[in-house]
């Protein structure tokens, strides 16, 4: 068939636009669950909760890493501290007001970048946008969400690291291996227990089947 052929396939774009339209949908309706819960009295504050926001707002403003108790931070992760301190300094708001819809945000976009891969690797749209909604109904999740913690940036990059790590063990390619490399990073860098990542994806890439030693060695250094 040529390409000016006019029995050809519209393009795929035009194909699934109903679906992204949902998929954008059900980020929206994650994010806005978030938020409501925040309506009354912002979000939820914990001890480590103090301690990300008086880090991002010492980053804010160029005074480094220190927590609360003005010490080094060197307690916990850098990776959500540094993050709200950025969304600080682009918005100019107090990092207290920050963290509360930069995690609904966090939530909607899992629920986008999951209903997305789902809809690519199920050949069943209907069970594609249940496991979407089910991600943008959850309770947990959005009860993580409303927490002025770490959990919410900590799911995104793990949910990222594992659609790149499964992309890499079904096709091969050097861009999504290293891609689940920075993925698994940095959600190590949001919560010491996402050490986890890196540990048991660079296990798959080892122990991946059909694969020439060398090859798999080789990239295991990689990663």
């Amino acid at each position: 068939m040529t390409r000016d052929s006019p029995t050809r396939r519209p393009p795929r774009r035009l194909a699934s636009r109903p679906g992204v339209l949902f998929l954008l949908a059900a980020a929206l309706l994650a994010a806005l669950l978030a938020a409501a819960r925040q309506v009354n009295y912002g979000p939820g504050l914990a001890g480590d909760s103090l301690q990300y926001v008086a880090a991002a707002r010492s980053l804010a403003a160029g005074e480094g890493f220190v927590n609360g108790r003005g010490s080094v931070y060197a307690t916990y992760p850098p990776l959500y501290p540094l993050a709200a301190a950025a969304v600080e300094r682009l918005t100019g708001l107090d990092s207290r007001r920050v963290v509360g819809p930069l995690n609904a945000l966090l939530f909607g976009l899992t629920a986008f970048v999951a209903g997305r891969y789902l809809r690519r690797r199920l050949e069943s749209r209907f069970l594609a946008a249940w496991g979407c909604a089910a991600i943008a109904l959850s309770p947990p999740l959005t009860d993580a969400a409303s927490w002025a913690l770490s959990e919410s940036l900590f799911v995104l990059l793990t949910v990222l690291a594992l659609i790149e790590a499964e992309e890499f063990l079904r096709a091969g390619g050097r861009r999504r291996l290293l891609a689940a490399a920075a993925w698994s990073s940095a959600a190590w860098l949001t919560r010491y227990i996402g050490v986890a990542a890196p540990f048991f994806v660079g296990l798959l890439v080892l122990l991946r089947k059909g694969v020439p030693l060398r090859r798999k060695v080789w990239e295991g250094a990689a990663f």
